[in-house]
């Protein structure tokens, strides 16, 4: 299935026409019809992803250092990740590898990278979004590079 330039309305037609075929395919034990069915809406999803728009998601507040966790993703213009970490840990931030509760800011390099699972984030900011919707709160604060500098 490809989805091109489907507006949210064509998604939501189309996810829902899969998810009919999906269950179809439960009921009638077919492996085949179910895998092609979580295979586009997947592919529904993705593209539905790849639409957000990121700007009021980013924070650009003041950023607090001391006691709060910190995880990184994606490739920096500043540096390797690694000089990224320590600067951050001489502030008296942690350095967390994956996205969790403990996280307070996931730092965003300004890099696009071609790691990512999705064509504007990985999972890292995935996990993020997850973690805000199911705890009802605003962390981790999601910080772009540029302005994450700026508080060095």
């Amino acid at each position: 299935m490809t989805t091109g330039e489907l507006d949210n309305e064509e998604l939501v037609k189309a996810s829902e026409a899969e998810f009919q075929k999906f269950k179809t395919a439960i009921r009638s034990r077919d492996i085949v019809m179910g895998n092609q069915a979580i295979k586009s809406l997947k592919v529904i999803l993705d593209s539905s992803a790849n639409e957000l728009d990121f700007s009021c998601l980013w924070y650009d507040g003041p950023i607090e250092y001391q006691g709060n966790h910190f995880c990184f993703t994606g490739k920096f213009d500043y540096g390797e990740r690694e000089l990224c970490e320590r600067s951050v840990s001489k502030k008296g931030g942690i350095i967390e590898k994956s996205v969790n509760l403990r996280v307070d800011y996931l730092i965003i390099g300004g890099e696009k990278s071609p790691d990512w699972v999705h064509q504007n984030y990985g999972r890292k900011v995935e996990r993020a979004l997850e973690i805000r919707a199911k705890e009802y709160r605003d962390r981790p604060y999601i910080v772009h590079e540029s302005d994450w500098i700026k508080t060095l």
